[in-house]
């Protein structure tokens, strides 16, 4: 199986569109022939939103020449463009006894995290290793009931369509009227960014150095969703259980004509940390991983929900082989296990949170086939069988 990663909204959307575009552009300034040959000027053409979203369409796109260099570039500033991030920053500092922000007073986060780059490079390398962040995906997976092709992802009438019932739903829930959908093929899947708005806020905020005032806003929120060529399974990363429901059935009827195409099953199995937990976490045959910790176990009581055992550690190896035997006098089923997982070559892990029948939680811009190899190959992951009924659809 190929370990090549598949990309899914690689470099955030929200990134390019925070940072100011003068800083953009120096970030961008060794791969300009690059982007020169994908249609990207740096000079001469108005950097607004539609420059921004050509550009973001272009960083999102498989590509084979595109520079290794520039995709983890975006990816380490990404990590340093957080609250947590822009903290270590400002820490790392001032234990420097560097000023930031002597040129321009206040910086946004990601302005900051891009000056670092570009200006202080031992700075940034040492935060980003203090920071150690990861961006988890959770994707919720649903089969389909016959697999057939997704056809006109890209087609001005499906994307209207698309936009017209999810600007509705999202209205109807507080969340305003506004949709973006930014649909992108490959070989191998098709990808959707769709965005929305949040509920409104209020907050209050500082006007001047003795004042202070009240704004209302309706913050934007990025959700993705993902139809694989291969499987015809739907993957949908989004925050609540009724909208992975509703981007089910919606994108069931308008590519395939009816909101049941896509359907949950279960296809997340953690019962061999039961069975054998040894040949759970070995790598055995598996050249693309160095190691497998178990970092996380929640143990349920199958006669009792209520009796649940909840084990946490960097590593519980030792202490979940020797206490097992104990803990199983119960029948008892696992609903969550964490996994740590080491690429050859890589020092760091891609953390897996497997929470059955069909939640799937991981970083999956980097790594994707090497996770997804291993949870086939020790049973955690299955393919849907072709004449079980579904699950019931979250609400």
């Amino acid at each position: 199986m190929s370990t090549t990663p598949h990309i899914k909204n690689l470099v955030r959307l929200s990134l390019l569109e925070r940072v100011t575009p003068e800083l953009l552009v120096r970030f961008l300034r060794p791969y300009e022939a690059y982007l020169a040959g994908r249609g990207l000027s740096l000079d001469g053409s108005p950097r607004d939103h539609a420059w921004v979203g050509a550009l973001h369409q272009t960083l999102n796109t498989v590509d084979p020449a595109m520079p290794g260099v520039l995709v983890q570039a975006f990816l380490d500033v990404a990590d340093l463009a957080s609250e947590q991030g822009h903290e270590a920053a400002l820490n790392l500092a001032g234990e420097r006894q560097l000023n930031l922000f002597s040129k321009s007073g206040e910086v946004s986060a990601e302005d900051l995290a891009f000056r670092l780059y570009l200006e202080h490079s031992d700075v940034f390398a040492a935060t980003h290793a203090r920071v150690q962040s990861q961006e988890v995906r959770r994707f919720v997976d649903f089969h389909p009931i016959a697999h057939r092709p997704l056809v006109g992802a890209e087609s001005q009438p499906k994307r209207l369509l698309l936009v017209n019932q999810l600007s509705r739903w999202f209205a109807s829930r507080n969340r305003s009227e506004y949709v973006d959908v930014r649909p992108s093929e490959s070989a191998d899947e098709v990808s959707f960014l769709i965005i929305h708005g949040q509920p409104p806020r209020s907050l209050s905020i500082i006007t001047s150095p003795s004042s202070r005032d009240r704004m209302s806003l309706v913050p934007d929120k990025q959700d993705t969703v993902v139809f694989d060529k291969v499987t015809g399974r739907l993957s949908i990363n989004a925050q609540y259980a009724a909208e992975h429901d509703f981007y089910r059935a919606v994108i069931g009827k308008v590519f395939f004509g009816s909101d049941g195409h896509f359907a949950p099953h279960e296809v997340l199995d953690c019962s061999v940390l039961l069975d054998d937990p040894v040949a759970a976490l070995s790598v055995d045959g598996l050249p693309a991983l160095e190691s497998v910790v178990l970092r996380e176990v929640v143990l349920e009581a199958l006669d009792s929900p209520k009796d649940k055992l909840a084990w946490s550690a960097s590593d519980l190896r030792e202490v979940y082989l020797r206490e097992l035997d104990q803990v199983m006098t119960r029948d008892r089923v696992v609903r969550r296990a964490k996994l740590a997982l080491y690429p050859a070559g890589s020092s760091k892990a891609k953390v897996v949170e497997i929470a059955p029948p069909n939640k799937l939680t991981y970083d999956r811009r980097t790594y994707d086939a090497v996770v997804r190899e291993f949870l086939f190959a020790r049973g955690f992951l299955r393919h849907p069988r072709a004449h079980a009924a579904p699950l019931r659809a979250m609400g």
